[in-house]
C-alpha cells in the first residue's frame, strides 16, 4: 500500500482584531511552520538529529519532548511536546502536540509568530485512501504583515487517494471562517 503523509496545520490567536487578510496569512504562517515541525520531529525519532530531544516508549508508542530552532521557512524556537500511539498495523495513528512558538519569524511571510499551538492529528489508512485529519486550537500573537492577537479553532480534514487529494477546512481564526482561506500550501 502507498500512503502518503500530509503535513498540514493551522494557527492563530488572542484577541486582537485581524482582518480577513490577516487571519489568513496566520493560517498559511502556521501551516509552514507546523508542517517543519512534524518533518523535524521525524528526522529526531530515526536518529538523525537527536540532539536535546526526549524519548520515552510506552506500550503502543512514545512520548517526546524537544526544541527546534529554526526549520525551512522560519527562524526562532519552538518547544515540542508530543506523544504518538499506533495500530499494530501501521494502518492508523494518533498524534497529539503542544508547540509553544518563542519569536518565530516567517520571512517570505514578514510575520513574526509567538504563542501556542495544541493539535490532534488522527491518520488512517485503507488499501486505496489515507485519511489525516487535524483538529487544532491556538493562541498566537503576530507581528509585521498582520499584527494582533489570533484564536484559532479548526479541523482540516485531508483525504489522498489515486484520484488526488482533497482539503476540507473548517473553523475559524478570530471568527474568519477559514473554509474560504487558501490550502494551497497544504500537501
Amino acid at each position: 500500500m502507498r500512503s502518503a503523509l500530509v503535513l498540514v496545520f493551522a494557527v492563530g490567536c488572542g484577541g486582537g482584531e485581524l482582518t480577513e487578510a490577516e487571519a489568513e496569512a496566520v493560517f498559511g504562517a502556521v501551516n509552514d511552520v507546523t508542517g517543519d515541525v512534524y518533518l523535524s520531529a521525524s528526522t529526531a525519532r530515526t536518529g538523525a538529529s537527536t540532539t536535546g530531544w526526549s524519548w520515552e516508549q510506552t506500550a503502543d508508542g512514545y512520548t517526546f519532548t524537544g526544541s527546534i530552532s529554526g526549520g525551512l521557512r522560519w527562524d526562532g524556537t519552538i518547544q515540542v511536546e508530543a506523544s504518538l500511539s499506533s495500530a499494530p498495523d501501521g494502518m492508523s495513528a494518533d498524534y497529539t502536540f503542544r508547540l509553544d512558538l518563542i519569536d518565530v519569524y516567517l520571512p517570505s511571510r514578514d510575520l513574526t509568530m509567538n504563542g501556542w499551538i495544541e493539535q490532534t492529528l488522527g491518520y488512517a489508512a485503507t488499501t486505496t485512501s489515507t485519511t489525516i485529519v487535524y483538529d487544532t486550537a491556538a493562541e498566537v500573537s503576530v507581528t509585521g504583515a498582520a499584527t494582533g492577537d489570533a484564536s484559532m479553532s479548526y479541523t482540516l480534514t485531508v483525504t489522498a487517494g489515486a484520484g488526488g487529494y482533497s482539503v476540507v477546512a473548517e473553523g475559524d481564526v478570530n471568527g474568519h471562517d477559514v473554509a474560504g482561506f487558501s490550502t494551497s500550501g497544504v500537501y
